[in-house]
């Protein structure tokens, strides 16, 4: 039987110059190109050195030269070792350089396409419930490290509770000062401050997502919600499930509702 993911390509890109999303710096590079008028930007040259490009910053009548490097991710830049001195701006299609150095600016491509913001699994051990419950202002918790500042936290508790029973966002990426280490791997982790959107009062349990005919074959269930992972292909569903759940929970997602992103892109990809 033929499933809905299979009708669908999870790697496309809607409403952009490019099909598919971009998997190198060519493509970042390419989709640049299409929008440097959106960003007020004149390419004077591009070369094979660095920086790739040499550009001119429009304002209104008047215009100064600008470095840009391009990068897929963010990080490259880094560990391609160049000088942070010669350079004004990185271009990349995904920013996950936490410590960039303030003088750079940095512009993630994905933005520009309805993809600014992640949905992710965080399970905890059932005895951080009550801390979780009680607190009322933002709390630092150790997250994915290709987490972004604005993604979603979808808070699940594990046995014997196996529920999902608040909804947080990153407010802001920092990594621990004090080297301290998790509890889940006993590494050293990385840490945001995160804002408790919402309790849901009518936690979504893993027994009702199994229930689920679009979720029941989803990995993250099928691995019992274990594993910190990226959920978002399946955010429709479970949006679905905490809303008709929570109706009070709606007002305060309304901003994630997942038709203010890529409807085909987030398509269920069970597999």
């Amino acid at each position: 039987m033929k499933h809905k993911s299979d009708e669908f390509d999870e790697k496309q890109l809607h409403g952009a110059p490019l099909n598919q999303l971009p998997e190198n710096e060519q493509g970042v590079v390419f989709l640049f190109a299409k929008l440097q008028e959106k960003f007020g930007v004149r390419v004077d040259s591009i070369q094979e050195g660095f920086p790739d490009c040499i550009a001119r910053k429009i304002r209104g009548g008047r215009s100064r030269p600008i470095r840009i490097e391009f990068e897929y991710q963010s990080k490259n830049f880094k560990l391609h070792r160049h000088p942070v001195n010669k350079c004004d701006w990185i271009v990349c299609w995904e920013h996950n350089w936490h410590e960039v150095p303030k003088r750079l600016r940095v512009t993630e491509l994905r933005r520009e396409f309805g993809l600014g913001w992640t949905v992710w699994l965080n399970p905890k051990s059932t005895e951080w419930y009550e801390g979780w419950d009680k607190c009322r202002k933002p709390i630092l918790d150790s997250i994915p490290k290709q987490a972004h500042v604005g993604d979603l936290l979808l808070i699940y508790f594990r046995k014997p509770m196996s529920e999902i029973a608040f909804v947080s966002v990153i407010k802001e990426l920092k990594r621990d000062a004090g080297g301290r280490k998790s509890g889940h791997s006993g590494k050293t982790d990385w840490w945001a401050k995160t804002k408790k959107l919402c309790k849901l009062e009518s936690p979504i349990s893993l027994e009702r997502i199994k229930a689920d005919k679009e979720l029941k074959r989803a990995g993250f269930v099928r691995g019992n919600c274990q594993a910190r992972q990226n959920i978002t292909a399946f955010w429709p569903e479970l949006y679905r499930l905490i809303i008709s759940r929570n109706p009070q929970a709606k007002k305060v997602l309304r901003e994630y509702a997942p038709e203010r992103m890529d409807g085909q892109l987030l398509a269920l990809a069970a597999t």
